[in-house]
C-alpha cells in the first residue's frame, strides 16, 4: 500500500490500512477530515489538522464499496459494503483507545449483492439512496 495520497504529508494518511483503498470521502463541513475505506474490512477517519494523530478506525462486515458523509451533519457517515449491507457510523462514538473498534450506528441490509455506491440526497435529511 502506498504510505500516502498525493497532496498530503505521509504523517497524516497512515496507520491500519493494510490492503487497497478503495474509497474515500472528504466530510463536506471539515474539509481536513478524510475517510478511507479499505479491502480490510476497515475504515479510518484522518484529521489534517491533527497530523500526529494517527486516525480513528471502524470494523466493518465485508470489504468496502463506497464511503459518503451526511450532508446534513459533520458527524455521520455511512459506508457500503461488498455483502449487500450499509452501515452508519458517528465519528462522536468513536474511541481513542487505538487498540478497540468503535461500534456502528445502524446495519441496514439493502441489497443482496454488493452495495457498489451510497448517496444521501441534499435537500431531504436522512434519505440516502443505494442502487439496486
Amino acid at each position: 500500500m502506498s504510505e500516502c495520497l498525493k497532496g498530503w504529508p505521509q504523517i497524516i494518511v497512515r496507520g491500519f490500512v493494510d490492503f487497497q483503498v478503495q474509497a474515500v470521502a472528504w466530510n463536506h463541513h471539515v474539509p481536513q477530515v478524510l475517510l478511507s475505506g479499505s479491502f480490510d474490512h476497515t475504515v479510518v477517519m484522518n484529521d489534517g489538522r491533527i497530523p500526529s494523530h494517527i486516525g480513528f478506525k471502524w470494523s466493518v462486515s465485508a470489504d468496502v464499496e463506497t464511503v459518503a458523509w451526511d450532508p446534513h451533519t459533520e458527524h455521520s457517515f455511512v459506508v457500503s459494503l461488498e455483502d449487500g449491507t450499509v452501515e452508519g457510523f458517528d465519528i462522536r462514538a468513536a474511541k481513542s483507545d487505538q487498540s478497540s473498534d468503535s461500534k456502528t450506528s445502524f446495519t441496514l441490509h439493502a441489497h443482496d449483492k454488493a452495495v457498489c455506491t451510497v448517496s444521501y440526497n441534499p435537500l431531504a435529511p436522512n434519505v440516502h439512496i443505494s442502487p439496486l
